[in-house]
């Protein structure tokens, strides 16, 4: 009797972790790019949902991802860029939102 409610629990949830893994992403992802001769040149790209290029900036700072706050700022910049239809009149947006000299 053990084995068979182990075994029920155990496909149960293989099956709901099967079924999380196929959710297609709504929102899109953003990307960091970097190099190691030129450490404090940075390139973040902006994807949609199908993985097409949004928006891409190259700044001179060096971004920690680490940090909570620094995330959330690339998520807000990432829903307006999903959110807007005319996002390749975006300009230095990465500059304004972390307040960077061009």
């Amino acid at each position: 009797m053990k084995k068979i409610i182990l075994t029920l629990v155990i496909l149960t949830m293989a099956a709901q972790s099967s079924v999380a893994q196929n959710k297609p992403s709504t929102t899109g992802s953003w990307v960091i790019e970097s190099n190691v001769r030129q450490p404090k040149t940075q390139t973040v790209k902006f994807y949609g949902n199908n993985n097409q290029l949004l928006y891409s900036e190259t700044i001179n700072k060096r971004l920690n991802i680490n940090r909570k706050k620094i995330r959330q700022n690339l998520d807000k910049v990432l829903d307006s860029l999903t959110g807007k239809k005319d996002y390749a009149q975006n300009r230095a947006i990465l500059a304004a939102i972390f307040k960077l000299k061009r």
